[in-house]
């Protein structure tokens, strides 16, 4: 089990991103971008057939389905969609609180426990945790409307692993970082 101080290391950046979502993107109704757009065309799809297959999910256009989903991987959409079903609302809602705090919150997790993984310290972690949410790139990528597009906020993460990895000199600790990055 988590001891009590990484749940409040964790806790701090975690609020910040929840801030910040809801600061940046809380006074959105609708995810905004093209790129947002062509996901709730793909996420309508999904609900319209109730099927996940490309040739159904897939589309470039209102009439003509065609296999356009090597650009657009369809995991997030299929997330979308069953949201929206489960609860019985919007698509844009799903979207857009995804983009608020699901990813957001993702990556928190995914940096702090990988730098306390990497051996480095809770503040450290935290710090780490924190920093991608107002340092890297998640906050521009989610107001272009590029919702799946948070990723390259992952940099902060990189950039710590390898500072953690290249102190200790411990081969299986520099491949896992070599694997991630």
């Amino acid at each position: 089990s988590l001891p009590t101080r990484d749940l409040v290391a964790v806790a701090v950046p975690a609020v910040l991103a929840l801030g910040f979502g809801r600061l940046m993107l809380g006074q959105f109704r609708f995810p905004i971008g093209w790129d947002a757009q062509n996901h709730a065309v793909l996420v309508g799809n999904i609900l319209q057939t109730g099927s996940t297959s490309i040739s159904d999910a897939c589309s470039t256009g209102s009439t003509v389905r065609v296999t356009a989903c090597n650009f657009y991987p369809l995991a997030v959409d299929v997330s979308w969609a069953q949201a929206a079903d489960f609860t019985g609302g919007a698509v844009s809602h799903a979207m857009t609180t995804w983009s608020m705090f699901v990813g957001p919150l993702a990556l928190v997790a995914a940096l702090y426990t990988a730098v306390r993984v990497m051996g480095g310290r809770r503040i450290v972690a935290s710090c780490a945790a924190g920093a991608a949410i107002v340092v890297g790139s998640l906050w521009e990528q989610q107001l272009e409307g590029r919702a799946t597009g948070a990723i390259p906020a992952f940099g902060v993460m990189i950039a710590l692993l390898v500072a953690v990895g290249v102190k200790d000199r411990e081969p299986v600790r520099l491949g896992l970082l070599a694997g991630l990055a």
